[in-house]
């Protein structure tokens, strides 16, 4: 997971294979960056570790980190692209609906919203991306059940 948060261009990541999870920051984090994967580990803990990380491909694993038997199962074999396309769809979506849900609280509380516009837009980008992945790979997003 190091490898992969130093090569991305954000200031946080969730790592859920961690154990224990683990939100890794980057001195410069804004707060949409970590108000977003706070929700991707509240999803986690609603959610419950094998379901969350189910359709996920492990990226790096430390050589010292202890792995449940159906993460075992996971490194032993490749995930199919439209599962993992689904997982993330999932993940994001839960996340998405969360900041919209913050922002309009602090619109009725405060006035304004807690993100800024361009923050708002990242956002919807962000959700935008996933759905469209899974556009392209024929998955209807509309038959996907979020629970």
């Amino acid at each position: 997971m190091v490898k992969y948060f130093k090569s991305r261009n954000v200031g946080a990541c969730f790592d859920g294979w961690d154990i224990p999870p683990t939100i890794w920051i980057r001195k410069d984090v804004t707060d949409l960056e970590m108000f977003h994967e706070c929700m991707h580990f509240e999803d986690y803990l609603r959610r419950g570790r094998h379901k969350y990380l189910t359709g996920e491909q492990i990226i790096d694993i430390p050589k010292n980190r202890p792995l449940l038997e159906h993460e075992k199962l996971l490194l032993t074999r490749r995930i199919p692209e439209k599962d993992r396309l689904i997982s993330t769809y999932i993940k994001e979506k839960y996340v998405y609906d969360k900041i919209v849900e913050e922002q309009n609280r602090w619109l009725d509380l405060y006035g304004h919203g807690r993100f800024s516009p361009q923050d708002m837009r990242l956002s919807k980008a962000n959700i935008d991306d996933a759905i469209n992945a899974c556009k392209e790979a024929g998955i209807d997003i509309n038959k996907i059940t979020i629970k």
